[in-house]
C-alpha cells in the first residue's frame, strides 16, 4: 500500500544512493614538486594548480600538494614515481633526464642561448617528448621554463676562467659537461639539499636564475656571472591511468589549469628576473654581465659535446638534435 511515509523513505533512499555514488566516484590525488617552498614561483604555481583543480572539479577530484622533501621521493625519481602512480599522480618534474634521456637536448650546454631558440626547440621536440613519456605511462600536461640558468657562487666568479677548480651544483649531465669543460667539478644534489651544501662548502656555487633558486639562496651567494649553460625546462606530469579514470570534463579542467599556470609561471619568472637581479646587486651581490665574445667562446667550446652526447643516446636522439639545430640555425 502506497503511503506518504513510504514515499518519503523512497526519496531519501534515492538521495543517499546518489550521494554515496558521487562520493565513491571522487578521486583524491597527491601532487609533488622538486621545489621545497611556495616562495619560489614554481612552488606557487603547483600550489595554485592543486587548489584550482580541487575547486574547479565540482568534488570529482581533490589534489593535495606536497613540496620537495616532504615525501621520501628524490627529485631525480619524480618521473618514476608518477609512472608507478602509487604515492603521487601529479607532479612538477625538473629532472626527468635519467628516465627520458631525449629531453636532455633542451639542456645541452650553450645550444639554446636565448628564449626564442629555447621555445623553438620545444616546439620541434614536443611530439617526441610526448611519445617518450607516454611509453612510461605518463602524460605531459604542460611544459614551462625558467630564465637562462646563469652561474652563481660564494667565491669570486666574474668569467668562465673562475669556474676552474669550482665545485658547482648541476641539475643534469649536460650541465656537468659544461662545468668540466671549464675545469670545474660538477656535484649533483636535489633542490632541498642545496642550501645546506652551500653552507657546508660541499658546493661553491649553482646554476639558476634570479627568479629561481637564487631568490632562496642569495644569502649564501656573493657573485653571479650572467651566462650559463642552458634554460631549465620543467614538466607538469600526470599518471596516464589515473588521468584516464577521470570524467572527460574533469580531464579538460586539469589540462586547462596546468597549461594556464605553466604560461603564468614562465611569464612571471621572466618579468621578475631583471628586477630581482638589480635588487640583489643593490644588496651587495657582485653582478657581471657576459659579452658576446664570451657567448661565442662557450658555443665553440661546447658544440663538439652536443654531437658526442647525441651519438651516445642513439639514432633517434641524433635525428631530433639535427632537427633542432636546423630550426635554430646552429
Amino acid at each position: 500500500m502506497w503511503t506518504k511515509k513510504k514515499s518519503r523513505l523512497g526519496i531519501w533512499a534515492g538521495v543517499c544512493l546518489c550521494v554515496a555514488s558521487a562520493t565513491a566516484g571522487a578521486a583524491s590525488w597527491n601532487a609533488y614538486s622538486y621545489i621545497n617552498t611556495p616562495v619560489m614561483t614554481a612552488g606557487t604555481m603547483m600550489q595554485q594548480i592543486s587548489q584550482q583543480i580541487t575547486e574547479g572539479s565540482d568534488g570529482a577530484l581533490t589534489v593535495r600538494m606536497h613540496f620537495g622533501g616532504s615525501l621520501p621521493i628524490q627529485a631525480t625519481n619524480i618521473t618514476q614515481s608518477v609512472s608507478q602512480g602509487g604515492t603521487i599522480k601529479l607532479a612538477d618534474d625538473g629532472f626527468p633526464y635519467g628516465n627520458v634521456p631525449i629531453a636532455g637536448i633542451l639542456n645541452l650546454p650553450m645550444l639554446l642561448t636565448d628564449e626564442k631558440e629555447f621555445e623553438t626547440a620545444v616546439d620541434v621536440m614536443r611530439a617526441a617528448l610526448d611519445a617518450a613519456f607516454d611509453q612510461r605511462g605518463i602524460k605531459i600536461l604542460a611544459i614551462y621554463h625558467y630564465p637562462q640558468q646563469v652561474a652563481w657562487s660564494s667565491k669570486k666568479l666574474t668569467s668562465f676562467a673562475d669556474l676552474k677548480g669550482a665545485k658547482m651544483r648541476v641539475t643534469s649531465p649536460q650541465q656537468a659537461a659544461f662545468v668540466q669543460a671549464f675545469g670545474g667539478t660538477p656535484v649533483t644534489i636535489g633542490t632541498p639539499e642545496v642550501a645546506p651544501a652551500l653552507q657546508r662548502g660541499v658546493v661553491d656555487g649553482v646554476f639558476t636564475a634570479s627568479s629561481g633558486g637564487a631568490r632562496t639562496w642569495q644569502d649564501l651567494l656573493d657573485y653571479t656571472y650572467r651566462l650559463g649553460p642552458n634554460y631549465f625546462a620543467s614538466f607538469i606530469l600526470v599518471n596516464k591511468r589515473a588521468f584516464a579514470g577521470l570524467d572527460p570534463k574533469v580531464q579538460q579542467t586539469v589540462t586547462d589549469i596546468a597549461q594556464k599556470n605553466a604560461v603564468w609561471a614562465t611569464r612571471q619568472m621572466k618579468d621578475e628576473e631583471q628586477t630581482l637581479t638589480d635588487q640583489m646587486k643593490a644588496d651587495g651581490m657582485t653582478v657581471t654581465t657576459a659579452d658576446a665574445a664570451a657567448v661565442e667562446e662557450g658555443v665553440a667550446k661546447l658544440s663538439p659535446y652536443w654531437e658526442q652526447w647525441a651519438s651516445e643516446q642513439g639514432p633517434e636522439t641524433q635525428a631530433l638534435l639535427a632537427k633542432v639545430r636546423s630550426a635554430i640555425g646552429k
